[in-house]
């Protein structure tokens, strides 16, 4: 179960990750607060989701390892993504105090560190992809030793 549970909670973080920094800065672009209020909520969505990511995901390390895979084979991932949520963050306070206290400067920073943060969830992905597409982790294929 803990296998089949991630798979289907990453994709609302990975799509909030790729598109606030889009809408905030098409906010920004057109001098719309509006659409940049929503830029910085879906960016506010994205913390918890990746949070909810995570926990998921450390729970399908921890049945991979139980069913034989090798922690070396799953570290990556496993080390990209849990840099995420503090990415994000990081993100989300520069979005909101800088925002305030430099204004449209620190505005900037957070889009540019957002599209930053989406080339961190890119790489993440792009492993976990590989953990599951490539050697089958969570499809119940032959487990993967570190040795090969």
């Amino acid at each position: 179960m803990e296998l089949a549970l991630h798979p289907m909670v990453i994709h609302f973080p990975i799509a909030l990750s790729f598109l606030w920094p889009m809408v905030d800065a098409l906010g920004l672009a057109l001098r719309r607060p509006d659409v940049s209020r929503v830029g910085a909520g879906l960016l506010a969505l994205s913390v918890p989701a990746a949070l909810v990511a995570t926990l998921t995901g450390q729970s399908a390390y921890e049945a991979a390892i139980e069913r034989g895979y090798a922690a070396e084979v799953l570290d990556r991932h496993a080390d990209w993504a849990a840099l995420i949520p503090w990415a994000l963050l990081v993100v989300l306070a520069v979005r909101t105090l800088g925002v305030r206290r430099a204004g449209t400067k620190a505005h900037l920073l957070a889009i540019i560190l957002g599209a930053l943060v989406s080339g961190l969830v890119a790489v993440s992905g792009y492993e976990g992809g590989q953990l599951s597409h490539g050697i089958g982790v969570g499809f119940g294929r032959a487990s993967v030793s570190s040795k090969g």
